[in-house]
């Protein structure tokens, strides 16, 4: 997402990368940041693209952080709101990895 479907706007928070899974059985958007460790501002970025490109999608909606170090963010209210919305309104999750995860689709 970032330089691609939203480029030129260097103050428009966005993740790094979307990706369109179209199953006929379960279509998935997955949104993925890669951070260090400031995973405040990745749940932000993810967040401000859910905001933008949400409803549009119109498809389950997970979404992914890679960093290179994991803080404990799982009692953050920021982190559980955002993943409270990705369950609630669109079926999905939000998981935070360290480094990186090998993930199958049927896994999502």
């Amino acid at each position: 997402m970032d330089g691609g479907i939203i480029c030129n706007e260097p103050n428009v928070q966005k993740c790094d990368y979307l990706y369109v899974i179209n199953d006929s059985a379960l279509p998935t958007a997955l949104f993925v940041e890669l951070k260090g460790n400031d995973i405040r501002h990745a749940v932000k970025q993810i967040q401000a693209s859910l905001d933008m490109y949400g409803e549009k999608l119109n498809k389950r909606i997970c979404a992914r952080i890679i960093c290179s170090s994991v803080p404990r963010m799982y009692n953050d209210p920021l982190f559980k709101n955002l993943n409270k919305t990705l369950m609630k309104q669109y079926n999905g999750n939000l998981h935070i990895y360290e480094k990186s995860k090998d993930e199958k689709y049927s896994d999502i």
